[in-house]
């Protein structure tokens, strides 16, 4: 299980996200086909970097992830921003599906921005974004 995918099942399983944007979260992005009515969740990872050790061998990964709440006006993506965040605060523990599991260690966040991104001229969308980083157990390479 990715980084991205823990995320998006762990926030489809939080009844205060959900109660605002339903099972509207994206990875990279939101078909407007499958976006339907407003607001909904796009996110992303820049980046998963392994540090290194002094003995070579690592079980920790920091993955960077971009979490964009998108709805038409600013305070309902503000709104579910803060439900996003309030859940993911002092998160700590396994995310699991059918597919696999992610033993997250812990999530911190970094920044936050707000955008408007106009569809027509007149019309648009809100995006409250937050970045965060989030530190998961990896394994270790057979035979090191």
């Amino acid at each position: 299980m990715t980084p991205g995918e823990a995320l998006r099942e762990y926030l489809s399983h939080k009844d205060t996200v959900t109660a605002i944007c339903g099972s509207r979260i994206f990875g990279d992005k939101a078909e407007a086909a499958d976006v339907g009515p407003h607001p909904y969740i796009v996110y992303s990872m820049p980046s998963n970097v392994e540090p290194g050790h002094l003995t070579g061998v690592t079980t920790l990964s920091r993955a960077t992830l971009q979490i964009n709440c998108w709805a038409r006006k600013k305070p309902d993506s503000e709104r579910l921003r803060e439900a996003v965040r309030d859940v993911l605060q002092t998160f700590k523990g396994t995310v699991s599906n059918t597919e696999g599991s992610l033993s997250i260690r812990s999530v911190r966040f970094s920044n936050s921005a707000d955008a408007f991104v106009p569809d027509d001229g007149n019309t648009g969308d809100y995006s409250a974004g937050i970045t965060l980083s989030m530190w998961h157990r990896v394994a270790v390479p057979a035979g090191v």
